[in-house]
C-alpha cells in the first residue's frame, strides 16, 4: 500500500502536469485561428470590402441605401474570421437594410500579430474609429458571439452603445472550470492569462443589451447566458429553442438571430442624434486634443490596460466629482471647477493635458445640459452620455 506522502505525490503531479500545459499553451486552445481566406465577397455578396483601417482589419459591408446610418459593429467567434461568420452577418443584415463592420482579431485570418485580450481589446477600439471614419454619422449597434462578446461588452461598458451578446461566458476562468472540474477554481483564476471577465464587467454596462443563447450549447452553458443577463441593468434575454453553440448561425436558428438583432439595433440606436449634437463640442475638443504627446498617449493606453490603474483614475475622478457637485449635480460654475481640477488630475498623471478655457468648459456643459435641462445642473449620466461620444472622436 502507497504511503500518504507518496499518495499525496501521485495527486500533486496528476495535477501540476494538466496545470503546466495550460499555462503555457492556453492561447493555442483559446484562440484556435483557422486557414486564412481572404475572399470577402463569397460569403458576403458583391459589396463586401476588406478595410485595413490604423489598429484593425475589418469587412465591411455598406448598408443598401446612402442614408442608412445603423452599423453592426461585429466580433466572432474563437475558431471564425471575418470572411466566414462576418461576411454572412454583413450579407444578412444588408438584406434587411443595415451595414456591418465585422473586425479581425490580432494572428486571425489578414490581420498581423497575435491575439491577447489586451491586443483584441485594441482592435475593437480601432474598429469602432474605422466605423466612424467610414461614416461619421453611423449609428453603431455592438454584435458579439461566443468570445467575440468580452470586446463587445468591452465597448459597450466604455461607450454606452447598444449590444447584442451571443452565446455569452461568464468569464474564462470559469469556461476553464467547467471544462477542466478538477483543478481548482482558484487556480484556474490565478493560471488564465486573458481573464475576459465579462461578469465583472456587467455592472459597469448602463446600455441595452440583448442575449441571445441555445439551450443546446454544448460548450458555453445556457446558465452563463442568463447569468450575464441578470448581471446587466438593462438586458433582455431570448432563449434559442434547440440551438447549440456552433449553430446559431445555421438554419433554422440564423433567421431568428438575424431578425432579433435587426429589430433591437433599428430600436436602440439612437446614438447618432448625440453625435451631431455634439459636433461643435467635438470639433473644439479635437483641436485643444491636437497636442497629445506621444509620451501622454503611451502613459493614457498603460492606463487603460492596467485594471488597477483604471480603477484609480476612477475614483480619483469621482472623487473629484463629488467635491464639486450638489446633490449629485454640478451647475455651469461647478463644472468649470470641476474640470479645472479633473485636467488637473490628468496632466499629474500622463504629464500632460488638453489647455481648456472656461469658455470651453461652459460650452461642454451647454451642450450636455441642453440634452437633460435640470435647475440643479448636470448628473453623472448626462456627462457619462457626452464622454460616449467624446471618445469615439479623441483618442
Amino acid at each position: 500500500m502507497a504511503s500518504a506522502a507518496s499518495t499525496a505525490g501521485i495527486i500533486a503531479s496528476g495535477v501540476a502536469a494538466p496545470l503546466a500545459a495550460l499555462y503555457v499553451g492556453q492561447r493555442s486552445v483559446i484562440y484556435p485561428r483557422p486557414p486564412v481566406y481572404d475572399d470577402a465577397k463569397t460569403y458576403g455578396g458583391e459589396f463586401a470590402e476588406i478595410v485595413r483601417a490604423d489598429g484593425v482589419v475589418g469587412l465591411f459591408v455598406p448598408p443598401p441605401k446612402a442614408d442608412e446610418q445603423i452599423i453592426a459593429l461585429y466580433f466572432h467567434g474563437n475558431a471564425d474570421q471575418i470572411t466566414w461568420g462576418g461576411a454572412m452577418i454583413g450579407h444578412a443584415l444588408r438584406s434587411r437594410g443595415m451595414g456591418t463592420f465585422a473586425a479581425e482579431y490580432p494572428g486571425y485570418g489578414l490581420a498581423g500579430g497575435d491575439p491577447t485580450e489586451a491586443s483584441i481589446t485594441r482592435a475593437a477600439e480601432a474598429a469602432l474609429r474605422a466605423v466612424k471614419d467610414l461614416r461619421p454619422e453611423a449609428k453603431v449597434a455592438l454584435v458579439g458571439q461566443s468570445i467575440g462578446c468580452a470586446p463587445a461588452l468591452a465597448l459597450a461598458a466604455a461607450y454606452g452603445l447598444p449590444v447584442v451578446l451571443i452565446s455569452p461566458f461568464t468569464s474564462l476562468a470559469a469556461m476553464a472550470s467547467t471544462l477542466l472540474p478538477f483543478i481548482p477554481q482558484r487556480a484556474l483564476r490565478l493560471l488564465v492569462k486573458d481573464k475576459w471577465d465579462n461578469a465583472a464587467l456587467a455592472p459597469r454596462v448602463t446600455s441595452p443589451v440583448l442575449v441571445l443563447h441555445g439551450t443546446r450549447d454544448e460548450i458555453v452553458p445556457y446558465a452563463m447566458g442568463e447569468a450575464m443577463s441578470e448581471a446587466i441593468a438593462d438586458a433582455t434575454f431570448v432563449p434559442l429553442e434547440k440551438a447549440g453553440h456552433n449553430d446559431v448561425l445555421s438554419p433554422p436558428h440564423d433567421e431568428v438571430v438575424f431578425d432579433a438583432i435587426e429589430r433591437f439595433a433599428r430600436g436602440h440606436c439612437g446614438g447618432g442624434s448625440d453625435v451631431e449634437h455634439y459636433r461643435e463640442v467635438m470639433t473644439m475638443l479635437q483641436t485643444r486634443w491636437a497636442g497629445l504627446t506621444a509620451e501622454a498617449k503611451t502613459k493614457m493606453a498603460a492606463v487603460n490596460e492596467d485594471a488597477t490603474q483604471r480603477e484609480e483614475s476612477m475614483a480619483e475622478f469621482m472623487a473629484t466629482w463629488a467635491a464639486h457637485a450638489v446633490d449629485g449635480k454640478l451647475t455651469r460654475e461647478n463644472f468649470v471647477l470641476f474640470n479645472q481640477r479633473h485636467l488637473s488630475n490628468v496632466r499629474s498623471r500622463l504629464g500632460w493635458a488638453p489647455d481648456l478655457t472656461t469658455e470651453d468648459s461652459e460650452m461642454i456643459w451647454e451642450a450636455i445640459h441642453a440634452l437633460n435641462p435640470d435647475d440643479g445642473g448636470i448628473g453623472m449620466a448626462d456627462y457619462g452620455r457626452y464622454h460616449s461620444v467624446m471618445k469615439m472622436y479623441i483618442n
